[in-house]
């Protein structure tokens, strides 16, 4: 059974169109995929056998930058899979993860040119890797660039006239800001993102708020403040899980909660809602001193 044939940019155009005038908010992060068509389980088990001798590609462009990550299926003794891995090991990628079954490998991106001579890069590779002469490449070492926010239409629009067949994309929005109390500004921060969840058939818009303290990583968020905001993100239909660390382990006293919307529009004006809405709240609370 094939897949259905849709277009993976209309939930981005979507989003996008709908926080164009959602005051505070901007692009944290895009990505597209290109899966074979022997990856779509197509409502079989998980438990199925993966296929193999295929390759997945992936463009990421992030706050912190980019990267592009290709994905190698099937056995690592496989003479097919060890040209593809050292083709592209010699292409500059670096190899990332390694399971019985498949091989990750990424580059790093540090520029426009970049970006699309990867692009480039990709759509040759193709799904089997049919490539007759390598590129020779330095491998990128990965670094965390600020983005401009004027980057992220053209690099969208470049990823989508790459004349790669892709089958899904992802893209995010956030706001974050100093929360101010009766005592007066505090350390803690209030973030409210917007993330269309990847490779959803329902296209489902995650919307998330985080209290954090970003200068001190394990520092608890205020008991009263947190009470107060969890008593209002419950009300409002969030749902809460732990904030994890490094290594997975739960953060104590931060908060984390989400919510699911429909549609990008309902997604845009929550966003801008609940935002507002804890602002105001934060500022109705006074904090004993630490």
């Amino acid at each position: 059974m094939k897949r259905a044939q849709k277009d993976p940019f209309a939930v981005v155009d979507q989003l996008v169109a709908a926080f164009r005038n959602v005051d505070g908010f901007v692009p944290n992060t895009f990505v597209a995929w290109a899966e074979p068509e022997a990856l779509a389980h197509n409502g079989e088990a998980d438990s199925a056998p993966q296929p193999s001798g295929v390759i997945a590609r992936s463009f990421r462009y992030e706050a912190w930058g980019c990267i592009a990550r290709v994905t190698v299926h099937g056995s690592p003794r496989s003479t097919w899979h060890r040209r593809v891995a050292s083709g592209l090991t010699k292409a500059g990628y670096e190899l990332r993860l390694r399971f019985s079954d498949e091989t990750a490998f990424q580059r790093a991106l540090t520029s426009a040119r970049a970006r699309t001579a990867e692009l480039a890069f990709l759509r040759t590779l193709g799904e089997k890797g049919t490539i007759a002469r390598w590129p020779v490449r330095a491998l990128e070492p990965k670094r965390h660039v600020r983005v401009a926010r004027n980057s992220w239409a053209p690099t969208i629009a470049a990823v989508r006239a790459s004349g790669i067949a892709w089958t899904d994309a992802s893209v995010g929005f956030t706001r974050s800001a100093p929360l101010s109390t009766k005592n007066g500004p505090s350390e803690v921060h209030l973030r409210v993102s917007a993330l269309v969840l990847e490779l959803s058939p329902s296209r489902m818009v995650q919307v998330s708020v985080t209290l954090f303290d970003p200068k001190r990583n394990r520092a608890e968020v205020p008991t009263t403040l947190m009470h107060r905001l969890r008593r209002d993100l419950r009300r409002a239909g969030y749902r809460f899980t732990g904030v994890k660390g490094a290594g997975g382990v739960r953060i104590a006293g931060r908060l984390y909660a989400d919510k699911m919307m429909s549609s990008a529009t309902q997604a845009a004006r929550e966003c801008a809602w609940i935002f507002g809405h804890l602002v105001a709240e934060a500022r109705e609370v006074r904090v004993p001193d630490r």
